[in-house]
């Protein structure tokens, strides 16, 4: 019976930090490049990050970093702040299988670009400031509305469901 507590205790307190599932929503006429953060809660360690595009009219949802195709190809990681910068392959990277328990999307730093690729000039570092700010990265904001395009960008994190999302529009 103890044995079967501790484990219950293990899998309830995993489930409160753990990486979530990530909704992308761009409901605009903009495509999105950018890079993409998770953390963990431990000294904001292991840290895993990605670069990506994401088209105009598009939503996806990526339960974790091996789920990440077509829209993300691949995810560096650093596991302490002195350590080397390594690179990881989705679908059956074993190192991303193992961090996505223990890190959670933290923000995303992207700019809009028109349908030729150019560059409207709003660029935006969305996230959860109260789990960005203790990582050195601030500010980031959950809401904002760009001066050029007028593009709104939201993101917020439901606990209940341990879902987090980014929408733009």
């Amino acid at each position: 019976m103890k044995k079967l507590f501790l484990i219950l205790i293990c899998v309830i307190s995993n489930s409160l930090f753990s990486q979530g599932t990530l909704n992308l929503f761009n409901y605009s006429v903009y495509n999105m490049q950018g890079r993409l953060f998770a953390r963990g809660s431990q000294n904001c360690l292991p840290s895993v990050w990605t670069s990506y595009e994401f088209p105009a009219s598009t939503s996806a949802t990526i339960l974790d970093y091996n789920d990440s195709l077509p829209y993300i190809g691949g995810w560096s990681a650093r596991t302490s702040a002195t350590g080397a910068i390594t690179n990881h392959v989705p679908p059956n990277s074993g190192f991303l299988t193992t961090v996505s328990p223990i890190t959670r999307w933290q923000f995303s730093w992207f700019l809009t670009k028109d349908a030729n690729g150019v560059q409207t000039g709003d660029q935006y570092m969305m996230g959860d400031d109260a789990f960005s700010a203790p990582c050195g990265t601030t500010p980031v904001y959950d809401y904002q509305i760009g001066s050029n395009t007028l593009v709104e960008s939201f993101w917020f994190y439901l606990p209940a469901t341990n879902e987090t999302y980014l929408v733009v529009q």
